[in-house]
């Protein structure tokens, strides 16, 4: 994993977040990612903390929640179970309002009807 690291930064350097910031927070999310595999714990949790705040300035919520959770599991990894149960819990929050935003159909038809077709969807169907 280490020898990422360069490569993350580099594609950092291009990028301004302000102009892709859903792109700069994938990206500096997964560098988060490899810093912790790398054993640069404190680094990674600076860099999902930056990654998380910008995904909340743009309310990316279902990115949010896979912050939060990475979060999480840095600190479980380092031993630090209440911090890690803390954004643990504040990851179900937030997936709790992903919830009813995870249906491509409900988004655009509102009501289990599939677009294309103007009938239900299988997995309308299921539930």
């Amino acid at each position: 994993m280490s020898d990422s690291l360069p490569h993350f930064r580099q594609a950092l350097s291009f990028l301004k977040p302000d102009e892709s910031p859903r792109i700069a927070a994938n990206l500096l999310s997964n560098y988060a990612l490899a810093n912790w595999a790398s054993g640069n714990d404190d680094v990674a949790l600076r860099q999902l903390g930056e990654s998380l705040a910008l995904t909340r300035t743009i309310q990316d919520i279902p990115q949010e929640t896979i912050g939060l959770n990475n979060i999480a599991a840095v600190y479980a990894g380092l031993g630090d179970d209440a911090r890690a149960l803390d954004f643990y819990r504040q990851a179900q929050g937030v997936a709790g309002r992903v919830a009813k935003y995870s249906h491509p159909h409900r988004r655009v038809a509102g009501n289990g009807e599939h677009p294309a077709t103007a009938g239900p969807c299988r997995r309308c169907a299921e539930k």
